[in-house]
């Protein structure tokens, strides 16, 4: 990286929520910025303003404001407005004015995002919320997951772990780590307060905090309890299963009407009484009673015991008893075969059970929802979905595949029909922070034991929320995708970029080029500032792990971790 690239500036198109977090960060980073907006808040222009930003009004779909912002000079361009046409718009003007400029993209789309990375020459083309996904699906779990992505057909997770003393990590070298098939992308020793690039000969020790790179099954030798409270979900019972059973039997009762209820109860009650009436007046035991009564209600009797000599009112009285069994009976087989009829309807429906307990729930099945839902699923948690909008964009396909309750979740019957009460977390991440917290509170009044996680746009707001109110994890989307826009504008390849105090850190895929055939992972960590955590050898061969000293061809892709650090914590 040459001098004159460290004072190019980047241009960020876009200061709503995510422009904001990407300039913030980048002039923590010490990288000069121009910022064009159509509007924003006082507060933030002012603030951009004040740590020395080039801030153009107007729109960025004009020539004229993107020179005005050095477009010529621009290292690279970030769009980040809220509308997937304007920022597609932006892009092509300016890749008209200057082909070669490296741009990155915000679109909500994936599948129009993949189109232009391919067809338009754009760096990096992503959305908001795919970015978000798994932080929040993640803390849903108790997980410290800060990124995932796809290498060779295989989700890999980045996550934070803290090791204990009686952790198997603990005494080891850090670059024995490898070989177990988690990486090592950066390492905090427990008397340091940022994180620094991992050292081959740095040895593990208690209380340190590492930043590892696997796939999911890694993490699950590493530390069968990395996710407190983490409930899979239910392999499905056998039909013979007393749960099962008792299951069906609650959702007869409950999936019948007040009325129907009612009126069961009452005459079970008459026929409960009769049974001591029978007994006093015919001199029987309790249990022939009993006996007597129900022969009488389901009319399989007379034979040892009868009617016949007993007095007029006493034979009134069993005609009256075998009415109220024949009206017991038929509400009985009303409910059963109400509840036949309902289960019918629900799989012609396409319309899915909520889980019996231990699932998540997740409220508002908007952009980031159905992410996180995914992501939920992926890492084999059970699910539900909350969302007021039947005619949602997502929720006619989200039914194919999750229980969905229909409704406002600020309300207590809402969330009781998902199962919150029997749920080991809720995650909250409809675009109104106001719903968002009540959603929180309430599930926590419903059920103390789950974890809340709450999607708040405002950084500072979350961080008080966290903690004065009884909400476990309070944060924005914005916060967790704006390393990945900031990371992309430096360089290309990124796979997953993520904060930690004062540093970020980035994961890439990076050709290892002539200029650097012949270094060794040592050499490339030492003058290049990249810690290489894998290698593909040629093309569609699996990426495999690489010794230190081992020397590398021009001609193999790497994939790579890179520490930046930030003049101050990023906040």
């Amino acid at each position: 990286m040459t001098s004159s690239e460290d004072q190019a500036p980047v241009i960020v198109c876009g200061l709503g929520h995510i422009g904001y977090r990407v300039v913030e960060l980048l002039q923590q980073l010490g990288t000069p910025v121009s910022v064009i907006t159509l509007a924003a808040h006082s507060e933030w222009l002012a603030a951009v303003e004040a740590r020395g930003a080039r801030v153009v009004l107007g729109d960025a779909r004009q020539d004229d404001r993107l020179r005005e912002a050095g477009l010529a000079e621009a290292r690279a361009l970030v769009i980040v407005t809220d509308h997937d046409v304007v920022n597609i718009e932006i892009a092509l003007d300016a890749k008209r004015l200057r082909p070669e400029l490296p741009i990155v993209l915000r679109l909500f789309d994936q599948n129009l995002a993949r189109q232009m990375e391919s067809g338009f020459d754009i760096r990096s083309a992503s959305a908001v919320s795919a970015l978000a996904a798994p932080a929040f699906a993640g803390a849903a779990l108790g997980e410290r997951t800060l990124g995932s992505f796809s290498l060779d057909g295989r989700t890999m997770v980045i996550g934070k772990h803290t090791v204990d003393p009686a952790s198997p990590l603990a005494g080891l070298g850090i670059s024995k780590m490898g070989r177990n098939g988690l990486h090592v992308v950066a390492h905090r020793p427990a008397a340091q307060h940022a994180a620094a690039l991992p050292l081959t000969e740095a040895l593990i020790a208690a209380g340190d905090q590492l930043f590892l790179l696997g796939e999911k099954s890694d993490w699950e030798r590493l530390n069968p309890a990395a996710r407190p409270g983490f409930i899979p979900a239910a392999p499905p019972r056998s039909f013979a299963s007393p749960r099962r059973w008792g299951t069906a039997l609650r959702r007869i009762w409950t999936g019948s009407s007040l009325s129907v209820r009612s009126i069961f109860v009452a005459l079970n009650l008459v026929i409960l009484l009769s049974v001591f009436v029978f007994s006093r007046a015919m001199g029987l035991s309790l249990v022939d009673a009993l006996y007597f009564v129900l022969s009488t209600v389901t009319t399989i009797g007379y034979g040892d015991i009868t009617l016949l000599k007993a007095p007029p009112l006493l034979k009134l009285y069993g005609c009256v008893i075998m009415l109220v069994g024949s009206a017991t009976l038929a509400t009985l087989y009303s409910m059963v075969t109400g509840y036949v009829v309902a289960e019918r309807f629900q799989q012609l429906l396409g319309r899915r059970r909520i889980p019996e307990g231990g699932h998540v729930v997740v409220v508002g099945a908007g952009n980031l929802g159905v992410r996180t839902l995914e992501e939920l699923r992926h890492a084999g948690a059970a699910v539900s979905a909350v969302d007021k909008d039947e005619k949602g964009d997502f929720v006619a396909t989200l039914r194919a595949t999750t229980p969905v309750v229909l409704g406002d979740a600020r309300s207590e019957s809402v969330l009781r029909e998902a199962g919150v009460e029997r749920a080991q977390a809720v995650v909250a991440v409809t675009g109104d922070d106001a719903v968002n917290l009540g959603v929180a509170l309430l599930a926590k009044k419903l059920n103390p034991n789950a974890r809340v996680v709450a999607r708040l746009f405002d950084v500072g707001f979350a961080r008080k929320v966290e903690r004065a109110l009884d909400v476990d994890v309070a944060m924005g989307s914005s916060l967790v995708a704006a390393p990945y826009f900031v990371a992309s504008a430096y360089e290309g390849g990124v796979r997953a970029a993520f904060l930690s105090g004062g540093t970020l850190i980035t994961v890439l895929e990076c050709p290892v080029g002539a200029e650097r055939g012949g270094f060794t992972p040592a050499r490339l960590r030492d003058e290049a500032g990249l810690q290489v955590l894998r290698v593909r050898t040629e093309l569609g061969s699996p990426y495999r792990a690489v010794g230190d000293d081992e020397e590398l061809s021009a001609s193999w892709t790497l994939l790579a971790a890179r520490v930046r650090g930030a003049s101050s914590v990023f906040v």
